[in-house]
């Protein structure tokens, strides 16, 4: 035959030639052919600490897991040009990073491969240390997570139930950490109500005793009591006016001081002396530097302490 047509990768394969002319004389020659039409191998590989969701938590190296060509052979390769490093380490955070990797044969074919990943190795930081359900047992902690690349896994993380120091976890979606410290702490509480119903009783029942009333219409022929005169008690002694149902008068220095807000100068009643008989309702909670009692209820106030936390 004059000629053959080569078709298939090789790396070298002989053909000889023979040639012989009418007088017999004859000669050879040979050729080797070398044939590689095919792509080389390019796969880039990451190492690294994975995190949750596909985050790296660490810092990620880059390199060839592939770099091969099974007929001519790899020329060259490299990380973004053929000449370039064949490892790679990234060291900052990113929410996304393309590596491509290039590769050529000693035929020159060609190729290329690409590798993407995120990487948020940067604990969130805690923020708005406060609480919630505040109460007389206890209270739950609340604190703010911020995070500015993966985002926190929650706004806020909680604990119930707390009531001394203690530590909250805050997370972030590339499983990255961070303990947020917080305080308990006591606050006194106080609420009043007023009364709606006084009891009633008649005039009579006041008795015939005289009350120390700073108001009090007390008369002599002499003009207004003054002094510890018995039948009117002093009237420059305030009252105390602070709560509906303190007791009975008693006896003070020689004068009969009476603790409650009522009048009985001269048998003239007033019914806050009987107690109330329905009550108005309670006001809301309000945060006090101290309340007495400290504990418990009065008729007309309560004090509580409650849980809180920064």
């Amino acid at each position: 035959v004059d000629s053959i047509i080569h078709n298939t990768d090789t790396t070298g394969v002989k053909y000889l030639g023979y040639i012989e002319d009418e007088a017999e004389n004859y000669n050879t020659c040979n050729i080797t052919v070398k044939r590689d039409t095919e792509k080389p191998e390019c796969e880039l590989k990451l190492t690294g600490t994975k995190g949750d969701n596909n985050w790296y938590t660490s810092n990620v190296i880059i390199e060839f897991k592939t770099n091969s060509d099974k007929t001519s052979g790899v020329y060259q390769y490299g990380l973004g040009g053929y000449t370039n490093s064949k490892t790679e380490t990234e060291t900052n955070d990113t929410s996304e990073k393309k590596y491509t990797g290039y590769i050529k044969d000693n035929a020159g074919n060609t190729n290329t491969c690409t590798i993407s990943f995120k990487k948020d190795a940067t604990k969130p930081t805690c923020d708005k240390v406060g609480y919630d359900s505040s109460t007389t047992s206890s209270v739950t902690v609340t604190v703010g997570c911020n995070d500015s690349l993966s985002k926190c896994t929650e706004d806020t993380f909680n604990k119930t139930g707390q009531t001394s120091n203690g530590n909250i976890t805050i997370k972030d979606n590339a499983g990255n950490t961070r303990a947020c410290a917080y305080t308990i702490y006591t606050q006194d509480q106080r609420r009043t109500r007023t009364c709606k119903t006084y009891k009633e009783k008649t005039d009579s029942s006041c008795g015939t005793h005289n009350c120390n009333a700073h108001d009090c219409n007390c008369y002599t022929s002499s003009g207004r009591c003054s002094g510890s005169t018995p039948n009117c008690g002093n009237y420059t002694t305030e009252r105390d006016c602070g709560l509906p149902s303190h007791g009975s008068c008693s006896w003070t220095s020689g004068t009969r001081i009476c603790s409650t807000c009522y009048d009985t100068c001269n048998n003239t009643c007033r019914k806050e002396e009987f107690g109330c008989e329905t009550w108005n309702s309670w006001s809301s909670w309000t945060d006090v530097s101290s309340c007495t009692p400290a504990t418990g209820n009065s008729s007309a106030r309560a004090c509580r302490t409650v849980y809180r936390a920064k």
